[in-house]
């Protein structure tokens, strides 16, 4: 389901970080990866969990551990990314693994 318009302003990284207001390209490697995400966000993920573990609100996909591609978060129920300068959609967990973005490689809570 979409959730909001294409923009340039903002990406899946930022999204799933909790700004709108800016683009954040993937940090790389994986360790810049998670101190990205546990350096303090509007969301305030404090903990990397073991990929798809199930109290995880964010996920972070890739190729491998030096080629991070997209992030997604979790509100309520419902997974969200943001697809570039694309669409916000709502998906299922797992729905965006594949050749663009690869597969969960970290989760974190």
């Amino acid at each position: 389901m979409v959730t909001d318009g294409a923009t340039l302003t903002y990406n899946c990284i930022a999204w799933a970080l909790g700004y709108t207001d800016r683009w954040i390209n993937p940090p790389n490697p994986i360790a810049n990866f998670n101190n990205c995400f546990l350096s303090g966000s509007p969301r305030g993920y404090t903990q990397e969990l073991a990929a798809l573990n199930p109290h995880a609100t964010c996920d972070g996909f890739g190729h491998s551990d030096n080629d991070l591609t997209h992030a997604s978060r979790k509100d309520s129920d419902r997974w969200s990314s943001k697809l570039g300068p694309y669409l916000c959609i709502t998906h299922n967990r797992q729905g965006l693994n594949g050749a663009t973005y690869g597969q969960i490689l970290v989760s974190y809570n």
